[in-house]
């Protein structure tokens, strides 16, 4: 494989952090590449957001809305799982939200694509506090930047506190070279387009509620035959989304939460952190009892791919239609509505 194309694709939910990614993405130094970048606040920043991808310079930029919604829960793998039905190119390289690549990012993760040998590519990210340049714009953040002066600026970063034992991305401390699957994130890894396809992308199942899904994603690839490995040189950066105060809190987003006690839904039918991690954890050991490592989503990934690639082209994609009823949504094999 000589020069082959990537898809960078990010999922993201949050108000902010364009600017860090859209700063990354500039800075890579290679050339074959299109940025896909799968908004639950589309509708919110459509406009903005290629304004900026405009301003910046950076070419094949897509940007959409998750390919199914459910009412107002943000629906993580449906995002993820609309990047790869997008994506055209042969590599993927996952890039979480809020994060700054550093030039030779898509290099450190393509140098394990080029042999032709199916790989799963997970690289380690670093976390650290809030900044202090982060301030309240007119008594809300901005939907494009945290920062009250001017865009993301690299050399921030060298000012910034990095995140400590117990609080940091185990793979930090891991080697160069073959590593388990269970450090799988979700947030900075890549892998050949054919294989996230094979295996079914994200497991929309776990859009009912809080839990990881990271573990599960890694371990369909490693049983569908990929070798797993970590690439230290493939870091990114993120002052912590997390840790920002007030953004949880900002307008926009508390219009969000109203807008599910008004719809009259109910948090607590949402599956917590618990039932979550035990969903993740049975698929795992049916995986390892012979099971074959395909998400079970109520949809075929390859029909799919094919009834919505036309979004690559269209200049605004009508949300309304997206919008998915629970039990339609969650009637795949793990669900607990079919």
């Amino acid at each position: 494989m000589t020069n082959p194309k990537v898809s960078v694709i990010t999922s993201t939910w949050r108000p902010g952090g364009i600017d860090i990614l859209f700063r990354g993405v500039a800075d890579q130094t290679y050339d074959n590449f299109e940025y896909i970048l799968v908004d639950h606040r589309y509708e919110k920043r459509h406009e903005a957001v290629v304004s900026l991808a405009k301003r910046m310079g950076l070419r094949n930029f897509i940007h959409v809305p998750e390919h199914r919604r459910n009412g107002p829960w943000y629906v993580g793998a449906s995002g993820w799982n609309t990047g790869f039905l997008l994506a055209e190119g042969e590599v993927i390289i996952m890039l979480m939200d809020y994060a700054y690549a550093p030039k030779g990012w898509i290099q450190a993760h393509l140098q394990h694509h080029l042999d032709g040998v199916n790989r799963l590519v997970l690289a380690p990210h670093q976390y650290y506090t809030s900044p202090a340049v982060v301030r309240e714009k007119n008594g809300s953040f901005n939907e494009i930047s945290i920062y009250a002066e001017g865009f993301f600026n690299p050399s921030w970063i060298s000012n910034l506190t990095k995140y400590q034992y117990p609080h940091i991305d185990p793979k930090l401390n891991l080697p160069k070279g073959p590593c388990a699957y269970y450090f799988c994130h979700a947030k900075n890894e890549s892998f050949p387009l054919k294989m996230v396809l094979e295996i079914g992308g994200a497991d929309e199942t776990m859009d009912q509620g809080k839990g990881p899904w990271d573990m599960e994603f890694g371990a369909r690839f490693q049983y569908n035959g990929c070798m797993v490995l970590n690439e230290p040189a493939a870091i990114i950066h993120s002052p912590d989304p997390r840790r920002i105060p007030g953004l949880e809190t900002m307008p926009g987003v508390v219009d969000d939460q109203k807008r599910i006690g008004d719809m009259g839904l109910d948090w607590s039918k949402r599956w917590d952190y618990k039932k979550g991690e035990k969903y993740q954890f049975d698929r795992i050991n049916a995986y390892k009892n012979g099971s074959k490592p395909v998400a079970p989503n109520p949809f075929n990934f390859f029909e799919e791919r094919q009834r919505i690639w036309h979004w690559r082209k269209d200049d605004y994609i009508d949300v309304p239609t997206l919008e998915i009823p629970d039990e339609e949504y969650y009637k795949g094999e793990g669900s607990s509505t079919k």
